[in-house]
C-alpha cells in the first residue's frame, strides 16, 4: 500500500494543548494510530488527519495554543473579526 504524507491534529487532555504531527500512512485512520503509538504514554485527544504536510502558520492556524470556545471567539471580536 502506497504511504501519503499526513498531518494529525489533536490536544492534550489535561492542559487543551494543540499538537500537530506529521506522519506517511496509507490512510486518515493508520495517521491518526501512528501518531497514538508515538505519544503512548501522553493523554491525548485527536480530532482529524489531513493529507498533506501542512505547517501551522503557512498551511492553516489553529485559534490559540490551546482549544478555544466558540464563546470565547464570539466575545473577541478584534482577534477573531468576522468579514
Amino acid at each position: 500500500m502506497k504511504k501519503l504524507p499526513f498531518t494529525v491534529i489533536g490536544f492534550f487532555d489535561e492542559t487543551g494543548d494543540i499538537f500537530i504531527d506529521h506522519v506517511t500512512a496509507p490512510n486518515a485512520l493508520s495517521a491518526i494510530g501512528q501518531s497514538a503509538r508515538k505519544r503512548e504514554n501522553q493523554d491525548t485527544v485527536y480530532v482529524c488527519a489531513l493529507r498533506g504536510e501542512l505547517t501551522e502558520g503557512v498551511d492553516l492556524d489553529c485559534a490559540g495554543q490551546g482549544i478555544v470556545y466558540g464563546s470565547t471567539v464570539i466575545s473577541q471580536p478584534d482577534v477573531f473579526p468576522i468579514s
